[in-house]
Parts: C-alpha cells; sequence; structure tokens
C-alpha cells in the first residue's frame, strides 16, 4: 500500500420533537409510511429490504469488482443485502439520473469516483456539485504514466526529452475527455513544456485495450488498471503520481522525486441524492466505516495495492468541495 500517501487523505428536527414531547402530543404522530423527505418519518427497523446499489461502469470493470467486493463487507454490518444495478455511459450522468429519479429514502444509493468532479466542473453532465450526497470515501488509486512493454521509452527522462523534440507526435491515452488522468496529462505537459495527443477512452478497460495493443505510445491509468500487465512484461511504469514512490511497484519513481509537485489519485466513494433521513445517513456510515476492517474487504484492498482513503459523509463532503474548485480550474483550460 501507499503508506506515504495515507496521511493525505484521511438541528432544527431535534428541536421539533422535543416541543412534541413537552406538549404531550409526540405520541399522536401519523403512522403513514416514512419518506425520504421527512426525517422525523423514519422507522427504527432501517434497513427492512435489500438496497439498491447503482454502479456507474459496465459489469466487470473495476468499479463495478470494487462495489461488489465493498457491498459483500458492508451486508455483515447492515443486516440488508445490496442489489447491484449496472448503470454505465454519460459520463456518470446516466447512474446519476437515475440516483435522482427515487426516492430518498436510503434504499437507494451508489458508488463513483473522482471523474465525478470533473464531469460536474466540464458541465459534460447536466448537475451540480451540491446535486448529490457524499456517503462516504472509500479508497485511492493514484495515476500512472504507463507504456507498452516493447516501448522504446525506458524512463520519464526518454518520453520528456523525446516529447519537446517531436511536440505533438506522441498520443497518450487516459480515460475520459475531462478526469484525473486528463488533469493530471494536463499537469505534467505544463510543467515539462512538453507536448502530445491525449486521447480520451470511455473506460478503464478500453484505454488498456489501446496500450496492450501498442495503439498509443502511452497513457495515463490507476496504478490497479495495469497492474496485472506489469508481470508479463506487456506495460511499464515511467512514473507514478504521488509523493513517494510506492513499494509495491519496484522502483517506479513518484513524479515529486523527478522534479514534478504532481499528485493526483482517482477515489472510490458512496454516493446518494439530498434528503435521505440524517438516521439513515449515519447507519449506512457507520456499516461503511466498520466494513473498512473486514478480512475479505481487506484482502481484497491488499491485492489491489489500493490505498485506503475512508472518510465519513462531513469530511468527504468537504474534500469533495475543495476538489471540485480545482477541477473547474483544469476543465476551464483550453486542451493543447
Amino acid at each position: 500500500m501507499l503508506n506515504g500517501t495515507k496521511q493525505y487523505f484521511k438541528k432544527s428536527g431535534i428541536i421539533l420533537l422535543a416541543l412534541l414531547l413537552v406538549s404531550g402530543i409526540a405520541g399522536c404522530s401519523s403512522k403513514s409510511a416514512p419518506t425520504g423527505n421527512d426525517p422525523q418519518k423514519v422507522t427504527d427497523d432501517y434497513p427492512n429490504k435489500p438496497i439498491t446499489w447503482v454502479i456507474p461502469f459496465d459489469p466487470g470493470s473495476g468499479a463495478d469488482i470494487f462495489a461488489r467486493t465493498l457491498g459483500k463487507s458492508v451486508e455483515k454490518n447492515l443486516g440488508q443485502n445490496f442489489v447491484y444495478m449496472n448503470k454505465p455511459g454519460g459520463s456518470g450522468g446516466i447512474a446519476l439520473s437515475y440516483l435522482k429519479s427515487q426516492p430518498t429514502d436510503g434504499y437507494t444509493i451508489g458508488s463513483h469516483s473522482s471523474t465525478l468532479m470533473y464531469s460536474i466542473a466540464s458541465k459534460s453532465i447536466p448537475y451540480k456539485i451540491d446535486d448529490v450526497s457524499y456517503l462516504a470515501r472509500i479508497n485511492a488509486d493514484p495515476e500512472v504514466l504507463a507504456v507498452p512493454g516493447n516501448s522504446p521509452f525506458k524512463t520519464l527522462e526518454d518520453f520528456i526529452t523525446y516529447a519537446k523534440a517531436n511536440p505533438g507526435k506522441l498520443k497518450v491515452a487516459g480515460v475520459g475527455a475531462f478526469s484525473t488522468a486528463s488533469a493530471v496529462s494536463d499537469l505534467l505537459k505544463a510543467k515539462a513544456a512538453i507536448q502530445y495527443d491525449y486521447v480520451p477512452y470511455q473506460g478503464g478497460n478500453e484505454a488498456a485495450v489501446a496500450i496492450l495493443g501498442s495503439n498509443v505510445d502511452a497513457g495515463w491509468y490507476t496504478s490497479s488498471n495495469v497492474r496485472n500487465y506489469l508481470e508479463s512484461g506487456k506495460v511499464r511504469l515511467l512514473a507514478i503520481a504521488t509523493k513517494d514512490q510506492d513499494p509495491s511497484l519496484k522502483g517506479v519513481p513518484a513524479l515529486k522525486e523527478k522534479g514534478f509537485d504532481i499528485e493526483m489519485i482517482l477515489w472510490r466513494g458512496i454516493i446518494a441524492i439530498p434528503g435521505m433521513p440524517e438516521a439513515r445517513v449515519k447507519k449506512l456510515e457507520e456499516a461503511f466505516d466498520k466494513a473498512m476492517t473486514d478480512p475479505d474487504w481487506l484482502k481484497y484492498m491488499d491485492q489491489e495495492k489500493q490505498v485506503e482513503a475512508y472518510l465519513p459523509s462531513k469530511e468527504f463532503t468537504e474534500a469533495v468541495k475543495t476538489e471540485h474548485s480545482f477541477a473547474e480550474k483544469a476543465t476551464s483550460t483550453p486542451k493543447k
């Protein structure tokens, strides 16, 4: 795990209830079914039925495996099962649209990633940052610069030297036109004073196929997206976008140590739509928190070499707002 990176990641209704108790009419409250818009009409047995989990990417993708693996660990603490629903496409907007169409009663949640911030900031989807409720940030995955195993570029210096001598000639893959991949790409271009053609792909699998087939000269990927190809020699890493090296990546240099003050991670977290009763938010938050120490989840984290980056709802929301400000600046910069 990236131990050096971990440090970067880590009530009016009450007054109304008190008045009702004092006046002696609390016992006369309506017994109608609870709704997501009225926190006072929440039963204590939540959840009493399966919860739908919306995944904004294809079945079998890294994001899909993440959700289903995490879900199994959360179910142990929640006492209910998840029903998974894949809603890929539209830069995450299709999944978000579905979430917004459902009652805010805690029975529909979703998972997403940093990509959501860039989709909103670039106006690729018709939503604002406050249209989403951020329940828990789970883990993080740093961006890496990779090349095909047969590439003539053995080091980051080789790549930069060639790019400077041949501006615009290199093709570099990444997931999304506005994403952590495009952002780290733009940062390296600016700081290294180089030019190349950034080629956006819809998903990590497509982007991986591009580099495996040498259809591009290099690519920005999350580390988990290409780790499986390192041992076979199909892919070589030139740099990782963190402050320190990751011991599991066999000496791959951090951009920081190469003189480029660039850090870029892709977080994955749990979201919903604003309006969920606070008691239910807390119930979900506690279940996800406990899942972080579940042996099955820890095994997945170790296998995928992911960085633990858990944040509860309040802290996650604050972190998202900070990242969104950066994303707005990144997406407003003309692409070269």
